[in-house]
């Protein structure tokens, strides 16, 4: 017997899969199995794993016929003969430590579950996903503890194989949420869990061009298995009230967040903020659905759920696809001259992000190299008027949003930016426009620009703080603008000059909160401003925004959203 038991079933990763298993392989505890388990792969997955079979004797390859992640992950159950098990993801990669640290957590709490930190890593942005941390952070965990709600990934999870046959705990073939009811299934069941407050497992959220599920539409069968999900973990929910005997007034308490997650996870992050994405048809049953769970949910609770939303407007009803057409909150004016491709890959970094109330407007000369995925959808306009300072002039008068964009360069969303800059302005009334950071990416990977990171030490908020170095970002693509504040601006064809009298005319905010990808070089940046780059000034500025970065990572690890939120309970903020 081994101390783990590594399971990873595999489906045509190839391109991931050997970071993933290398993760393994240089752990600084050495006493594990790999279990590798192809799902049947039809690309070169095998090929590698065989290579670290050879190399390895610790790695053990199955192969069987394609039945999904559950059918893997339950061949790995019984091929293993470790004293706990671990389920890893093939694309994802653990820290060198992770597994000497879960197993002396296990060990040391005679566990039946350990539970981890786990990061997400998405376009070069960190973030720690709280309710683990939250967890993480506990010797002796209550079964009943809420934050299992929204930290239910198996991936940072260790679990007592001696537990999991004796109680014939498997992975239900789900085609949602499998992860969340194999973890109440087992917190069903469980009598120990202990925390381990270390970095468990590494979460790769892919770009949108390397997930397919970006682009698949949200159908009635996708709902039909989302919601047959959730009715599987209240099961297992309420089971576990009923285990503890709790009494009404209790177990309603303890349901609450889960009701409050699915409402806002599943029905407005998941379908609403995704509706370009959705069928028109589920309208009715999303809708139906959230006045159920809406029941279960106090009328305190249920108004600070509808705050959170309030960019959307979201009031416990759907709006249509046609009735966000019609009334657009945000409009994109996509002036960049660049091949279809980046042309698509704009487009789905728009319709990737979790703000719905948008148009985008188009030159006619671009609409021939757009894809029909992006030509089919009901919020796409073409503006009859050749690129250049015509088309976004027209563009400008005829956008329909309260706010507006000008995407003038080639700039790539993060899933959260456009949100960020909405909210932002939505705020603070004064605000003109806003700008948010940008990073480059190279085709491999995300780094801050120097140039453009020292600018943001230098200014915070409206013209009067405006230092030297703010000169340097002189873009309109990372900036939303009030439309109000536009009218009778003319564009000209000089977008940096263009960019400057907006500084020099209105009040405006550098967002930190959030970022966008351009593939532009310091060189080009430079350039582009028509300053003479001011070496010491650059590098000091980015030392320092290096600085507060650093400490404000740092402290993530220790201070959760909870803390903050209960620090501005305190001060009645």
């Amino acid at each position: 017997m081994c101390k783990v038991s590594i399971i990873v079933p595999v489906y045509n990763v190839e391109k991931y899969i050997e970071d993933m298993l290398m993760s393994v392989q240089y752990q600084t505890m050495t006493d594990f199995e790999v279990i590798v388990v192809n799902d049947g792969s039809t690309d070169g997955s095998q090929r590698i794993i065989d290579s670290f079979c050879r190399e390895d004797e610790r790695f053990h390859s199955f192969v069987k016929a394609n039945g999904g992640v559950a059918s893997a992950r339950n061949m790995g159950i019984e091929k293993a003969s470790g004293e706990y098990v671990v389920f890893y993801d093939p694309d994802d990669i653990i820290p060198h430590d992770s597994l000497e640290k879960m197993y002396g957590a296990a060990c040391g709490g005679k566990a039946d579950i350990v539970v981890g930190v786990m990061p997400e890593y998405s376009l070069g942005e960190r973030l720690i996903y709280m309710h683990s941390q939250k967890l993480a952070k506990q010797k002796n965990i209550d079964p009943l503890d809420r934050h299992f709600f929204g930290a239910w990934s198996i991936c940072n999870k260790m679990f007592s194989l001696e537990f999991l046959r004796k109680y014939k705990l498997r992975v239900e073939k789900m085609s949602n949420a499998e992860d969340g009811v194999f973890t109440f299934c087992a917190l069903n069941h469980a009598g120990r869990i202990c925390g381990c407050d270390a970095i468990a497992y590494e979460y790769i959220k892919r770009p949108f061009w390397e997930n397919p599920s970006a682009t698949q539409i949200i159908s009635s069968q996708y709902l039909g298995g989302l919601l047959d999900s959730h009715d599987r973990i209240l099961q297992e929910a309420e089971g576990l009230a009923d285990r503890h005997q709790l009494s009404s007034e209790e177990r309603a308490d303890y349901l609450e967040p889960l009701y409050v997650r699915f409402v806002e996870g599943e029905m407005i992050n998941g379908y609403y903020r995704g509706i370009w994405r959705a069928t028109e048809d589920l309208i009715g049953s999303m809708s139906a659905r959230t006045a159920q769970y809406r029941e279960h949910i106090s009328k305190g609770e249920w108004e600070r759920l509808v705050g959170r939303h309030k960019d959307i407007g979201f009031d416990g009803t759907f709006m249509t696809a046609a009735e966000m057409v019609a009334s657009p909150k945000v409009s994109l004016i996509l002036a960049v001259e660049r091949p279809s491709r980046d042309l698509n890959l704009m487009l789905g970094s728009i319709y990737s992000q979790l703000f719905p109330r948008f148009e985008v407007l188009v030159p006619v000369e671009a609409y021939g190299k757009i894809d029909d995925l992006y030509r089919r959808k009901m919020n796409l306009r073409v503006i009859d008027s050749r690129i250049g300072s015509p088309f976004k002039n027209e563009a400008l008068a005829a956008a329909k949003g309260e706010y507006v964009m000008l995407l003038n360069e080639f700039v790539l969303f993060t899933k959260n930016s456009l949100r960020q800059m909405v909210l932002s302005l939505m705020r603070d009334g004064s605000i003109d426009f806003v700008s948010m950071l940008m990073k480059r990416f190279d085709g491999e990977k995300y780094e801050q620009i120097p140039v453009l990171s020292a600018s943001y030490g230098y200014t915070k908020r409206g013209r009067r703080s405006n230092g030297k170095l703010t000169g340097y970002d002189t873009f309109f693509s990372n900036k939303l603008f009030r439309k109000a504040v536009l009218s009778g601006f003319s564009f000209g064809d000089d977008a940096a000059k263009d960019v400057n009298k907006m500084y020099q005319s209105l009040n405006f905010e550098k967002l930190r909160k959030g970022v966008m990808i351009t593939d532009l070089s310091d060189e080009d940046i430079i350039r582009r401003s028509g300053m003479k780059a001011a070496p010491l000034s650059v590098k000091v500025g980015f030392r320092k925004n290096e600085a507060i970065r650093n400490l404000t990572e740092k402290m993530k690890r220790h201070i959760t959203r909870e803390d903050i939120d209960k620090i501005k309970e305190k001060l009645g903020r």
